[in-house]
Formats: structure tokens, C-alpha cells, sequence
């Protein structure tokens, strides 16, 4: 189970990184900064391991379904095709990958379960976030050859820097910095933010209480505990109806972290930023944060690819490859499409 709950996390946890360290700075704290970071903030090396297997990844279990090698071939063909298209980032886009690391403890990797590009357009003064669906089926450029499977292997193979460069191969998209997030304070964090205003269907409802977290149909006040077990939620529908979940969290947390105190501020970045491993430098985070303040006045918009299956209405393009189920993904489309997003 523990698996499915990345992803609210790691938005809410990177938006409120956002927030809280130029409140630092903004306090009169910028002198005590660079110490402040530094006895918080991991800036070790988190290298992967090639050696692992993917049933090392991913577990020994498949469905006992190959697609056709005509099929495969075709991906590829159109990877390839893609691979010859002229993109141009725009200048004044600094995009920064935030990977949320489900990994038991800080000498464990881990896996890349939630992958999210964060792009500041100081061009338009907007935020925008494109969520990378973890099974979609792209080219990984390891040392030892490219090799081709599902996203976040890339991750527990290579670390952050195999998963940056295959998703600057794959998506055609220039990544400036990572981020790296554990969870385990994610409970704590909506609880001091006094949790989330949600509207509950009877379904989500129902299904919440049989899970053992009971909270009423309608809009109600949902704690940590039940924040958590409702952005879980995928056996009523599927992993892209569960993302909107997610997104309805999200938009309710930023309201309430834009009115935070700064005691409240404090106490909830002393809790994050011990979950955090980056490249950034500690003077690039303040500028980066600095930077990020007035666009925070704007709405925060967020999209998925591949865009397919964005509308979580179909799982439009699933390919099986090797007996486990895998998002084939139209290159051109989803690099035009990201490119368009991140631009506007």
C-alpha cells in the first residue's frame, strides 16, 4: 500500500519548500541561512544501483502478457522519429525535477514513484507542474547501453541523474536542478496546517471508512490520516481519477500556506527540509525561492503526461512489455504539449 501515496505528498511537500525558506530570508534570516540549510539539507550523492534487476524494482510478479515485437519496434521507431524534431527551450524557463523517493530509511534509494517537473517562467511570472506518470515506456540511457522500460527504473538505476537525463532524452527538455523528497512527516505537515477542506462523494466516503479511516459524505474537515487515505484512493476508478484527488488537496493546502504565520512557517520547514536531498547549491535555493515569491501570487498550474491519458477516462495506448503493464507514449505529442504548457 505504502507504494500508492507518493504523490500528494511530494507536491504539497515541494510547494511548501517553495513558501518556507524565502520566509527565512524575508524574517531577517539570511544571514543564519546558509547554516540553516546546511544542518538540514542532504547534498550527498544518491547514486542507484545498475546491478539491480527489474524484478529487483518491481517484484517478481507479471500478468503473463507480451505485446507484439511489430509493437515495440513501433515505439521505438516513433522515439527515434521524435528524437529528429528541432525543440527550442525559451529562455527565462528554469525547470527543476522534483522526485518523490519511497525509500524506508536515508540508506535506502528507493524508487522514483512520483516524478514532477516544476517550470518558473519569468517570461509569463507563472508556475507551471507537469506530473510524469511513473509505468510510461521510454529509452534509459544507462552507461552500460540504453535500455528500455518503465520511467522511474532510471531512478533506482542511475539516481537523479540517470532519471534527469532520460527524461531530457525522452521529452526533449532541458532539467537545471533535482530534488529529492522523503515523506515521512507528510501526516504532521497537514495536521499543523489544522488539514483540508475536501468535498467527499458517498463512494469516496464508503470506501474510506471500510479502509478503516472514516470521514463523512460532504464537504468536511479531513486530517493528515484522512488527507492521506483519500489521496490514495484508486480502486474506484484509476490512477488518473486519483491524481484529480490529488489536485483538489493541493489547491487547498496552497490557500492555507499562503496565510501561514511564520511560527507556523518554522515548525513546518524544521520538519521538511530534513526530508530533502538536492544539487541545488544553498545560494541557488535562495535565489530559486527569492525568485519564486511573487509568481506564488498566481495560480499554480498543473497538467500530466502522458497527455493520452491525461482526461482518466481511458487508458488510451497500454502496452505490455515483458509481462508488466507499461503507458506507451506518443513522443512528438506529449514533447509539443509539454513545450506549450511550460511556455504559456
Amino acid at each position: 500500500m505504502k507504494k500508492k501515496r507518493t504523490g500528494l505528498k511530494v507536491v504539497l511537500i515541494c510547494l511548501l519548500v517553495l513558501i518556507l525558506v524565502p520566509v527565512l530570508v524575508v524574517g531577517g534570516l539570511l544571514i543564519g541561512g546558509n547554516k540553516y540549510l546546511n544542518d538540514r539539507l542532504d547534498h550527498s550523492e544518491i547514486t542507484g544501483d545498475m546491478d539491480l534487476s527489474i524484478e529487483d524494482i518491481y517484484g517478481g510478479e507479471t500478468v503473463g502478457q507480451t505485446a507484439p515485437q511489430s509493437e515495440i519496434d513501433a515505439v521505438r521507431e516513433e522515439f527515434e522519429e521524435a528524437q529528429k524534431l528541432e525543440y527550442t527551450q525559451l529562455e527565462g524557463v528554469d525547470n527543476i525535477l522534483l522526485i518523490g523517493a519511497d525509500r524506508r530509511d536515508k540508506l535506502e534509494n528507493g524508487r522514483s514513484d512520483t516524478m514532477i517537473i516544476v517550470s518558473m517562467n519569468h517570461n509569463t511570472g507563472k508556475i507551471h507542474m507537469t506530473s510524469l506518470m511513473r509505468a510510461m515506456y521510454v529509452c534509459i540511457p544507462r552507461s552500460d547501453g540504453d535500455v528500455w522500460g518503465m520511467l522511474n527504473a532510471a531512478y533506482s538505476w542511475g539516481g537523479p541523474n540517470l532519471l534527469v537525463d532520460t527524461i531530457e532524452l525522452n521529452f526533449r527538455i532541458q532539467i537545471d536542478k533535482y530534488v529529492v523528497i522523503d515523506f515521512a512527516a507528510f501526516e504532521n505537515v497537514v495536521n499543523l496546517l489544522d488539514g483540508v477542506e475536501i468535498e467527499l462523494t458517498e463512494a469516496e466516503a464508503n470506501y474510506m471508512g471500510l479502509a478503516g479511516v472514516y470521514a463523512p459524505a460532504g464537504k468536511t474537515l479531513l486530517n493528515g490520516k484522512q488527507a492521506l487515505m483519500y489521496s490514495r484512493i484508486r480502486m474506484l476508478d484509476n490512477d488518473f481519477v486519483r491524481t484529480s484527488r490529488q489536485r483538489k488537496v493541493i489547491n487547498e493546502l496552497l490557500k492555507k500556506a499562503r496565510k501561514m504565520d511564520l511560527t507556523t512557517m518554522l515548525a513546518l520547514a524544521d520538519q521538511i527540509l530534513p526530508m530533502v536531498n538536492t544539487n541545488l547549491t544553498n545560494s541557488e535555493i535562495l535565489v530559486y525561492l527569492t525568485r519564486a515569491i511573487p509568481m506564488l501570487k498566481n495560480e499554480v498550474t498543473q497538467r500530466m503526461l502522458p497527455v493520452e491519458n491525461e482526461s482518466g477516462k481511458s487508458y488510451y495506448g497500454m502496452i505490455y512489455v515483458d509481462g508488466r503493464e507499461m503507458y506507451r507514449v506518443n513522443f512528438t505529442k506529449n514533447i509539443q504539449a509539454l513545450y506549450d504548457f511550460i511556455n504559456s
